[in-house]
């Protein structure tokens, strides 16, 4: 083997090591570049000049690097707390969904019926046109049903 075959197989395995490690670069970053929804929400008082009323405010952040299409948001029930035998349900909200949210934009909800809340749902979740669920986030959920669960006391 000759000085110019050395430095060839040098130069090819150099090459091939630096592809290499740019394909997995690719591949982490393909699958970290994706969209996220921060699902949050909590209770609170609508003011008006002359009233006041309970609501529910709901927020869904794009805290992803990519577009996402909210498409619907709802919940479940807990085991044994169906609803017509259903134990999902869905929450029609004011704005026109589905909505696109680039990355950093936010949609906001209020909702003036506190039984989307009820110590009866297990959990809150949105999803997305590709039929990704992002919950929301459980110490939010927990202390929301909390706050109204004095409301729908009898």
């Amino acid at each position: 083997m000759t000085t110019k075959d050395i430095i060839t197989l040098c130069i090819a395995g150099y090459a091939s090591l630096v592809s290499t490690a740019v394909l997995i670069w690719n591949i982490v970053n393909t699958r970290k570049d994706k969209g996220k929804i921060l699902f949050t929400g909590y209770k609170g008082k609508l003011l008006d000049h002359l009233s006041e009323k309970d609501i529910i405010k709901f927020e869904f952040v794009n805290s992803g690097k990519r577009a996402i299409v909210l498409r619907d948001f709802g919940g479940e029930y807990k085991m044994g707390h169906f609803y017509k035998g259903n134990s999902h349900f869905l929450i029609n909200p004011a704005s026109q969904l589905p909505k696109k949210l680039e990355p950093g934009e936010s949609l906001q909800e209020v909702l003036p019926n506190l039984k989307i809340a009820g110590p009866n749902v297990k959990r809150l979740f949105a999803t997305d046109t590709l039929g990704n669920k992002y919950k929301m986030r459980r110490k939010d959920f927990k202390k929301m049903v909390k706050d109204t669960k004095s409301y729908l006391a009898p």
